[in-house]
């Protein structure tokens, strides 16, 4: 069996796409499928670290074709993001009539490409596959788009309140919820190093991990933060942003850091770039998750399934879809979106957690989301439809 895949932006500094995407992968050509996937570099990235990972994915069995676009994104980031669905588009049409593959597997955020999936698959008469990795149906609000969906042989959402909003456009029997999936061992073998994130003995540490972008929710914790400091000064914070897509953005978010700890200058560190994920969840207590826009990967962040495999507490804003995973008070703690004093309520509570709390968070992660099982349904849909 062939199978082409699309997905726009891979690799170590692409918003950690390899943890969702590749290692799915990865698996899938281990069990004798043949992978060609299509892929773009469209973001700030250290090229020397991408060959490597290229390198490491394509000796298990992956072809990996790229198009280079990050000298385009430094001048221009929403061009290249535009221009990468077209030349993407452009290589996967050359490939489909050359090689003939059985299906075409669209990984993306948004239903608008289920006109890429359609048109690809077209030219080489191949079953329709797309995830849609995290994101709400605003899109589908449109019958447009419906229609191009209700043209792909499979569309595969990532909780059961997508599934719930897209069969309002699209053919229920179509549709098939499969969480995204974490490899459990990675990251709950991982050792803790406490020392290298300097964090001191006995301090309860609150990571927020991810870009400093609008949504995440940064600045809602750092308007908490001086009461959860009052509450308990023994709180640490620690910010890791492993991206820089927005300049200002990002330049407003460290000034506003610096500002709220301003009179707490050993209560904090920021670290300006993408580290090994499964020894920073290990050496942390809390992994706090605000988020305050509900759309994008903010519905289901990946970092979220990752906390839990590492047996962390995880604090995350309340939606039907984070409901799916965390019971609040039984494997993770919730708190009423944008917020701040219901913030603070739950971090506290995080911070006095019992350890009966992350093993729970654990074993939801063992038993659901699981990157094994994952693999194992995606290949189920590809022998159901070749």
């Amino acid at each position: 069996m062939k199978v082409l895949v699309l997905s726009d932006g891979m690799g170590q500094l692409d918003a950690r796409g390899i943890e969702i995407i590749s290692e799915i992968l990865n698996k899938l050509s281990r069990h004798g499928i043949k992978i060609i996937l299509v892929t773009t570099l469209d973001h700030f990235r250290d090229l020397k670290l991408f060959n490597e990972w290229k390198k490491q994915q394509e000796k298990s069995g992956l072809e990996i074709e790229v198009i280079d676009l990050s000298w385009l994104t430094k001048n221009n980031r929403y061009l290249a993001l535009w221009l990468s669905k077209l030349l993407t588009s452009i290589k996967a049409i050359q490939i489909v009539v050359s090689q003939k593959p059985n299906i075409v597997h669209e990984y993306s955020s948004s239903p608008f490409l289920f006109l890429r999936t359609f048109l690809v698959s077209l030219f080489g008469n191949a079953k329709k596959v797309h995830t849609i990795i995290t994101y709400n149906n605003k899109f589908l609000s449109q019958s447009f788009w419906a229609i191009f969906g209700n043209l792909l042989n499979k569309i595969v959402v990532p909780s059961q309140g997508f599934a719930q909003s897209y069969s309002r456009f699209l053919d229920a029997s179509k549709i098939e919820v499969m969480s995204q999936g974490v490899d459990i061992n990675r990251f709950a073998s991982a050792k803790a190093n406490r020392k290298l994130f300097n964090i001191s003995p006995g301090k309860k540490t609150i990571l927020f991990l991810g870009p400093p972008e609008k949504g995440k929710g940064l600045f809602l914790l750092l308007e908490s933060a001086p009461e959860i400091l009052a509450k308990n000064s023994n709180s640490y914070f620690l910010f890791v942003f492993h991206r820089k897509l927005y300049e200002r953005e990002y330049e407003r978010a460290l000034e506003k850091i610096k500002e709220t700890f301003s009179d707490h200058k050993k209560a904090f560190k920021v670290i300006q770039s993408l580290v090994d994920v499964p020894t920073l969840l290990k050496s942390v207590d809390i992994v706090a998750l605000p988020q305050t826009i509900h759309h994008g990967t903010l519905i289901y962040p990946q970092t979220l399934l990752e906390a839990m495999a590492a047996r962390k507490i995880v604090v995350v804003s309340d939606t039907k879809e984070i409901r799916e995973i965390i019971k609040d008070g039984k494997n993770g703690y919730l708190f009423e979106n944008n917020n701040p004093k219901e913030l603070v309520k739950a971090i506290i509570k995080a911070q006095n957690a019992p350890i009966s709390i992350s093993v729970q968070a654990q074993k939801e992660v063992e038993e659901h989301h699981n990157l094994e099982n994952t693999a194992k349904n995606i290949q189920e849909i590809y022998t159901q439809l070749s």
